[in-house]
């Protein structure tokens, strides 16, 4: 998130009206979880930081590491709850919320978050997890089958248009769950999800993904042969890469792709263990639980013509 000067001041505003330098480092403490005023303003432990000191420092260092929406966070949690039983109104809070949701953002009542409102902006780390920063992410990979086949028997124009079409259906199906769209390769990619509820969001994209194509197939005959897909579903920790071939080195996200490489058959969604038990049963229940992949106990869905 690029940080205005104006919000910057309201931020630095909300501190110094509001809070003494102990409360400031609290604050500090909850964005980051470590902090050493002291250090990071330059001063002695002997001699006291002064208060404006102190906020400038405190607001510079959020900015400067890409915490501003965690900062604005922990103002409003510090509000509404107190600390330690003692209330802390914070001067001008509601100018600042304002401010930071006509920068593309909405606060999310329930997990009392800033969530990026997709039509206004959509970053690949929902403006808040900095390079190389670690996390916990459900993943959906999805990869086209037999690609080189249907390079071979369709015009260029014909498979590119289909491609297109599944990338958008791909990138629709994710980002309206707060998904992210890490990678495309052309025949096939990756998604990330990072809120609550991660792991329904990635298993329903999925699900709706394959639905995707199965209408496609049934209504639209522009290829030789149907679009066949295989997807897979999984969850872990991962660290977060503007960088292709970075991403790739984290552990999870290797083991997706070998999930749907090597044990998702065609046309089927192939859930990990530590998605599916995750589950709630409604959708659990429309899973099979598939017998030999190797090491992993996967759950698959599919979609077909009922037989009669």
């Amino acid at each position: 998130m690029v940080v205005k000067n104006s919000l910057q001041n309201l931020a630095l505003r909300a501190l110094n009206e509001s809070l003494g330098v102990d409360m400031m480092t609290r604050i500090a403490l909850i964005v980051f979880g470590d902090y050493d005023l002291y250090g990071r303003a330059g001063y002695p432990v002997t001699v006291p930081v002064p208060p404006q000191t102190a906020a400038k420092q405190v607001v510079s260092d959020v900015v400067r590491e890409g915490k501003f929406l965690q900062f604005v966070e922990a103002l409003i949690k510090i509000e509404r709850e107190g600390y330690y039983g003692r209330k802390y109104p914070i001067a001008c809070l509601r100018e600042l919320i304002k401010a930071v949701m006509n920068e593309g953002y909405f606060f999310d009542q329930d997990s009392n978050l800033f969530v990026e409102n997709r039509q206004v902006t959509c970053t690949p780390n929902w403006s808040r997890i900095n390079e190389g920063e670690e996390a916990t992410f459900a993943f959906l990979r999805i990869d086209i089958v037999q690609n080189s086949a249907i390079v071979r028997a369709n015009m260029r124009k014909t498979v590119e248009k289909a491609y297109d079409r599944l990338r958008e259906t791909v990138k629709h199906a994710c980002e309206k769950r707060n998904g992210r769209l890490w990678l495309w390769e052309g025949d096939g990619g990756l998604a990330s999800f990072y809120f609550g509820g991660k792991n329904a969001h990635a298993t329903l994209a999925g699900m709706e993904i394959l639905h995707e194509v199965f209408w496609y197939n049934t209504v639209n005959h522009e290829l030789q042969t149907p679009l066949s897909v295989r997807l897979a579903a999984h969850a872990g920790l991962a660290r977060f890469y503007s960088e292709e071939a970075e991403l790739k080195k984290n552990e999870t996200i290797r083991e997706i792709i070998e999930v749907e490489g090597k044990f998702t058959p065609p046309d089927t969604l192939a859930v990990t263990p530590n998605v599916f038990l995750s589950l709630d049963r409604v959708i659990g229940e429309r899973f099979t639980l598939q017998k030999s992949a190797g090491d992993w106990k996967l759950a698959t869905y599919r979609v077909g013509m009922e037989k009669p």
